[in-house]
C-alpha cells in the first residue's frame, strides 16, 4: 500500500476512535434527565401511564394500526358493580318496598322546575343504600375519592405494573382498541392536551419527534440508600391524534415498529457502574426482553424490571445526533472535512487562526457575494466571502455582532449563486 494510502487509512481509524470516544458527551446522565428518572408521579404532565392492558398485546396493536386512550367513567356515572344480577334484583324489590325511598317520592312536586334532579338524587340515595347492605365498597365521590376503588368498581385493575396474561372476561378488555388509564375524563382531557402541544413545540423547534411509547421500566438507583429512579427500558416512536366526536375528543395514539433501547440508559450503566444493559433485538417478544434484563441484575444494587407502559415525552434530540455520530453507519475515515478537524490540515499550519478582512471594495472579491439582504461591516462581507468560496470555518462573536445577518446573507448568496442550503 503506498505510504498515503496507510497514512490515510491511519487518519481515517484515528478519527472514527475519537468520534466514539465524544459521542457519550451528547447524552446527559444526570436524573434530571428522563430517559434515567421519568416522571411518574400523577403530577407529571409529560406522560400516561397505561393500566390493566398486557404489554405484548399493545405492542402489536400500536404497530398494526393504533389505539384509542381511555379514561376512568365520570364518577357521576353508575358504577359497573352495580349491572350485576345480584344488585339488580335488590334495586328492584327496593323499590317496592323501601319506606324512605317511597315516601321521598311522594314529597316530589311533578310541576316543580328540579322535579328531575330530585328524582334522580333519590334514586341514587337508594342505590347507595342498596350498596352498604349488601357490602359493596362504597361508591366514589368528588367529596371522597379513590381513583383505586373508583377503578376496581368499575371492574379495572388499577396497577401500573401490567399483567402478562390476557384476562378471560366477558368484555374482552385486554384485546380491544382502547388503551386503559387511570385519569377521570377532565384530568385525562387536559394531560393529553399538553402532551400533544408540548409534542408540536419540540418537532416547530427541532425537528426531532419526541412522542415515545415506553415499554418496561428499570428501577434503579446511585447507591443502596439512594431514592430508586424509574428509566425506560424500549421506547417505541409514536404518533398522537386528536379527533372531535360526538362523545367528545379522542386521542389516537399510532407506534413505529422500529423501537429503540433506551441508549442513555445503556451509557449510565456502563460508565459509572461497569454494568452492561442487555440490547433488544427487533422481533425478540418484549416479555423475552423483560426478562433478559431481570436475569443481568447485579448482586448489590437496586435492580428491578417494572411491567409498566407509559406514553408521553421522552426528549430525545440528543440520542438523535448520538445514532448520526455511529460510526458503523458512516464512513467518516473517508470525509476531508473530519478528517482535517481531528487530523488538521497542512495548508493552514503556522497560519492565524483568526481570518483577514478582505478588500471589499475591489470588484474580484465584491463579486463573490451577489446578494445582501441586510447591512453587512468589512468583517461579515469577508466571512461570506469564505463561506461561499467552499472554506469550512466556524463565526464567532458576542451578541449583537451580527452573526445572525451573517448566516441570513449568506444563505441568500448561496441560493442566487444555485447553491443548496442545508
Amino acid at each position: 500500500m503506498p505510504p498515503d494510502q496507510a497514512e490515510a487509512g491511519s487518519l481515517g481509524e484515528f478519527v472514527a476512535d475519537q468520534i466514539e470516544k465524544l459521542r457519550p458527551r451528547l447524552l446527559d446522565l444526570s436524573r434530571r434527565n428522563p430517559l434515567l428518572s421519568a416522571p411518574i408521579s400523577n403530577r407529571s404532565h409529560a406522560l400516561v401511564r397505561v393500566v390493566d392492558e398486557v404489554p405484548t398485546v399493545l405492542f402489536e396493536k400500536l404497530v398494526s394500526g393504533g389505539m384509542c386512550f381511555k379514561p376512568l367513567p365520570p364518577l357521576e356515572e353508575d358504577p359497573l358493580d352495580e349491572l350485576s344480577r345480584e344488585f339488580q334484583n335488590t334495586l328492584i324489590d327496593a323499590r317496592l318496598t323501601d319506606e324512605h325511598y317511597l315516601t321521598s317520592l311522594d314529597e316530589i312536586d311533578d310541576d316543580a322546575e328540579d322535579a328531575a334532579e330530585r328524582l334522580i338524587k333519590i334514586e341514587r340515595d337508594l342505590k347507595d343504600r342498596i350498596r352498604e347492605a349488601l357490602e359493596y365498597s362504597p361508591r366514589q365521590t368528588r367529596g371522597d375519592l379513590s381513583l383505586v376503588q373508583h377503578a376496581k368498581n368499575n371492574h379495572i385493575r388499577p396497577s401500573y405494573d401490567l399483567p402478562t396474561e390476557i384476562a378471560e372476561d366477558e368484555d374482552n378488555r385486554h384485546l380491544d382498541d382502547d388503551i386503559q388509564t387511570l385519569l377521570l375524563p377532565d384530568l385525562f382531557e387536559r394531560r393529553l392536551n399538553t402532551i400533544g402541544t408540548k409534542c408540536r413545540t419540540w418537532l416547530q423547534e427541532t425537528g426531532i419527534s419526541v412522542l415515545h411509547v415506553a415499554f418496561g421500566f428499570l428501577e434503579w438507583a446511585e447507591t443502596d440508600t439512594a431514592r430508586s429512579s424509574f428509566a425506560p427500558l424500549l421506547l417505541m416512536p409514536a404518533l398522537l391524534e386528536k379527533k372531535r366526536t360526538a362523545a367528545g375528543p379522542e386521542y389516537k395514539v399510532t407506534g413505529d415498529e422500529n423501537v429503540e433501547n433506551n441508549v442513555v440508559l445503556g451509557e449510565k450503566l456502563r460508565i459509572d457502574f461497569a454494568l452492561d444493559l442487555p440490547q433488544y433485538e427487533p422481533g425478540t417478544p418484549i416479555e423475552a426482553y423483560f426478562q433478559l434484563v431481570a436475569d443481568a441484575a447485579p448482586k448489590g444494587r437496586k435492580w428491578r424490571v417494572r411491567r409498566q407502559v407509559a406514553i408521553g415525552v421522552f426528549p430525545s434530540a440528543r440520542m438523535a445526533m448520538y445514532h448520526d455520530l455511529d460510526t458503523k453507519k458512516w464512513p467518516f475515515g473517508d470525509n476531508q472535512v473530519a478528517l482535517d478537524l481531528f487530523g488538521g490540515n497542512p495548508s493552514s499550519a503556522g497560519s492565524s487562526p483568526f481570518a483577514d478582512d478582505y478588500p471589499v471594495d475591489e470588484p474580484e472579491v465584491e463579486i463573490k457575494v451577489p446578494l445582501l439582504v441586510m447591512d453587512a461591516d468589512s468583517s461579515q462581507f469577508s466571512a461570506m466571502v469564505d463561506a461561499l468560496d467552499g472554506k469550512n470555518l466556524a463565526v464567532e462573536g458576542p451578541p449583537g455582532t451580527g452573526k445572525s445577518q451573517t448566516i441570513v446573507n449568506t444563505i441568500a448568496s448561496a441560493i442566487v449563486s444555485g447553491k443548496k442550503v442545508l
